[in-house]
């Protein structure tokens, strides 16, 4: 689906500007953003001007000239690359799903506006978006410094990843309730940063399924993924530590 539309510029004038863009972080570094007019963070750029350092080796220069692999198909690499990543890593964590585990990659796989932003446009949205995705699921499985490390990633990538930020912050702070007091998943460093987290939260106009004046404490599951304490039902006001690991339980 992907290849016959990897030589087409879809539109010229961006992918113009992702590789001159790419190739002055190659040749300039970070003095790009002084020398250029790029409105993107750096890492799409430094992607792309890795391709042009790769592509500037002589051997590997006579081989893409012999295969015909263009300059255009050379800026769509990295977000086609992140678009079957996105696809393999999703079939991957559907497992045991049913038909999700198939219908959900095949929705990413075929469908029309993927296809038009990753291969006929070059864009960086299939990387930003990889890296949400999988931050997201390092929520899920209790990780929540490397979730925000990735998501750090997507925000490094493109700045429309800050439309997650509400969500992630809300996440966390529920997770950091449902956390033993102690627990080796929250460090000092860790709570600082979630401090001033629940600060922006409430200044947010948010509601996401959770009062920001009085937080709800009910959850259906909540895991820790290091303690692997879990905490369900509704109020755990009462607690008692455990006289065995020190660590604290809801009862």
């Amino acid at each position: 689906m992907r290849w016959p539309f990897l030589g087409v510029e879809g539109v010229p004038g961006d992918l113009f500007l992702n590789g001159w863009w790419g190739e002055m972080s190659y040749k300039a570094g970070f003095e790009v953003y002084r020398l250029t007019e790029a409105n993107h963070p750096p890492i799409f750029l430094v992607l792309n001007g890795l391709s042009q350092a790769v592509a500037e080796i002589p051997f590997v220069w006579n081989f893409l000239e012999s295969v015909q692999f263009t300059w255009t198909m050379r800026l769509k690499l990295w977000p086609i690359t992140a678009e079957i990543l996105l696809i393999l890593i999703l079939w991957r964590w559907l497992r045991g799903r049913g038909a999700l585990r198939w219908l959900i990659p095949l929705v990413i796989a075929l469908h029309p506006a993927f296809i038009l932003d990753s291969v006929m446009w070059g864009q960086s949205d299939p990387i930003f978006t990889l890296f949400l995705v999988v931050a997201l699921m390092a929520f899920n499985e209790g990780k929540v410094r490397l979730a925000w490390v990735l998501y750090a990633l997507a925000l490094l990538t493109k700045f429309q990843s800050i439309v997650l930020l509400p969500l992630l912050v809300v996440l966390t702070w529920r997770r950091w309730q449902a956390a033993p007091p102690g627990s080796p998943c929250f460090a000092p460093s860790s709570r600082l940063t979630l401090s001033a987290a629940v600060g922006l939260t409430r200044s947010l106009p948010i509601r996401a399924g959770v009062s920001m004046s009085s937080p709800s404490r009910r959850f259906s599951r909540s895991t820790c993924g290091t303690c692997s304490n879990r905490v369900t039902g509704s109020a755990h006001s009462a607690a008692s530590p455990s006289r065995t690991t020190g660590h604290w339980f809801a009862r």
